[in-house]
């Protein structure tokens, strides 16, 4: 319905169940007192009648001189308060707000917002004509939830992980129900985070992470067993190589073309190229599947720490950093780089590489460039909240 066209006939034919209509002596300045502080929404305003909404409700503003044969005028108190006993009460309004327009508004707190038995955080506000308005929200437990469990500690990092395995599959360089991130989670390395065998990533929730201890090798005979694969890969670096406390490994198309090359060098063409200039490593002894032996040798191999990124000759590629933040992005950028690579050769073309100079300059002032891993997670996670995606869950 048109509040403010709708005829008065039409109008008073709608009104079903309760309703509410105010006696008020400035309709225009009650009405925007209601908008101010409580959110609500004037139609039909005019000096006489005013029809406000709040969600799916309304009430009815009318002035003292509109009810001049009403039998109610003359119980009207010249000075306000009215409704004395009387609590219009607003649910889902935030009483924080409104109290702190309040004042300014021309209001009075006759309670401050608080915290009440019945499940409400409410305030007592009073209009200019005294009425009592109660906005509230329902409470909502500022305790940290129980963690009953192993599998839910470390929550955070793991709605991190999560977030980064819905990104990954998004972009395509997912390898079906195949590869694996981890998260060192103790001082050692040897306990860390990583995705259940077998499940898309795409489908990955950050409740679904195993915890895994890489002494104990009955972790492999549980019925949450990780990949095996993934259990020596991931198991023997977080071992050996103390600062790689995150690392991810994929499949992804550019990436693995590189390592497919007898060349897997990346040179400094652009941008995203130089920023791995002299930080990967090339692995060219691709021995099979990567048990525990494999994850052992790739660890050796990261002795740099500038070196975070392996180039795994005939397999694909492997990236370590201190966080889910950092390791992610450089994932992200490395695929980029190497798609920059592979079109720039696809062309035929001879490559304008950049000075070794000028590629180690631009690589550490991108290593400096604050905080770009962590808002570019944020931003996944705020895309991916907006979605309605369960992957914190």
């Amino acid at each position: 319905m048109d509040f403010e066209t709708v005829s008065p006939e039409d109008f008073g034919a709608s009104l079903k169940g309760f309703g509410l209509n105010l006696l008020v002596t400035d309709v225009k300045r009650t009405a925007i007192f209601l908008e101010t502080v409580f959110g609500m929404a004037a139609k039909r305003l005019s000096t006489d009648f005013a029809i406000l909404t709040h969600g799916e409700n309304i009430l009815q503003l009318h002035a003292d001189s509109t009810y001049h044969s009403n039998p109610l005028l003359g119980l009207l108190p010249e000075n306000p308060p009215r409704g004395a006993g009387l609590e219009i009460r607003l649910y889902d309004c935030d009483p924080e707000h409104a109290a702190a327009q309040c004042v300014a508004a021309g209001g009075t707190i006759l309670q401050a917002p608080a915290d009440k038995p019945h499940g409400l955080r409410e305030a007592y506000i009073l209009c200019q004509d005294g009425y009592a308005w109660v906005p509230s929200k329902p409470l909502i437990s500022q305790e940290e939830p129980v963690l009953s469990t192993p599998n839910l500690t470390h929550w955070q990092e793991r709605v991190d992980l999560a977030a980064d395995f819905r990104w990954t599959a998004r972009l395509k360089m997912h390898e079906g129900v195949a590869n694996h991130f981890s998260l060192a989670v103790n001082d050692d390395g040897t306990r860390f985070l990583m995705n259940p065998n077998q499940m898309h990533f795409s489908r990955i929730k950050a409740s679904d992470m195993l915890e895994i201890n890489a002494n104990d090798p009955s972790t492999l005979k549980g019925p949450d067993a990780p990949d095996p694969t993934a259990w020596g890969l991931h198991g023997g670096l977080h071992r050996a190589c103390k600062h790689a406390r995150c690392a991810m490994h994929v499949h992804s198309i550019h990436a693995t073309v590189l390592a497919s090359l007898a060349d897997s060098r990346l040179p400094p063409i652009d941008q995203n190229c130089a920023t791995f200039f002299n930080r990967y490593i090339v692995d060219e002894s691709y021995g099979g599947l990567a048990f525990e032996d494999e994850g052992k040798r790739c660890a050796a191999l990261f002795k740099d720490p500038k070196q975070k990124v392996m180039i795994m000759g005939n397999h694909g590629v492997l990236i370590i950093g201190a966080t889910v933040a950092e390791t992610f992005n450089r994932l992200y950028y490395f695929e980029r780089a190497a798609e920059t690579y592979i079109r720039a050769l696809q062309t035929g073309q001879p490559l304008r590489i950049l000075p070794n100079d000028i590629a180690e300059k631009t690589a550490q002032e991108l290593e400096s460039y604050p905080e770009q891993d962590t808002r570019h997670l944020a931003e996944l996670k705020a895309i991916l909240d907006e979605e309605g995606s369960n992957y914190a869950s």
